[in-house]
């Protein structure tokens, strides 16, 4: 009778772990690449939008202090505890708005500022002095 040879269930078991980490490692070289290039895909649309709104920096003496990244800011309208102040204009780097009429019949308390540019819109709360 003939002895069928085959490999050794030991050897069966080494060949397939070996696969698997092979599989893995190719895996992982893959995730990071796509990954890699999605976050730079992020980072070049980010820049591109070189001139947006970052923060309100402060509210003081009825004037808005914004800062911006280096470029015009064009500000399409500014709401204060829910009210359109009607203001639209463009500021160059760090600049103040003056919101005096738009509060003079506001009670005193804490009020949301809302300022929507071309492509953001930025809140705070603060307190204003009606």
């Amino acid at each position: 009778m003939l002895k069928k040879k085959s490999i050794s269930e030991l050897t069966g078991v080494m060949l397939l772990l070996s696969l698997c980490i092979v599989a893995i490692i190719l895996y992982q070289g893959w995730i990071v690449d796509f990954s890699s290039g999605i976050f730079s895909q992020t980072q070049t649309h980010t820049n591109n939008n070189a001139y947006i709104l970052e923060k309100i920096e402060t509210v003081l003496n009825n004037k808005i202090y914004l800062s911006t990244n280096r470029g015009q800011l064009n500000i399409k309208q500014i709401k204060i505890g829910g009210i359109d102040c009607n203001i639209s204009l463009s500021l160059n780097d760090t600049g103040s708005i003056d919101f005096t009429d738009c509060i003079a019949e506001m009670e005193s308390g804490n009020k949301e500022i809302v300022v929507i540019t071309d492509n953001r819109v930025i809140s705070k709360t603060v307190f204003i002095q009606g």
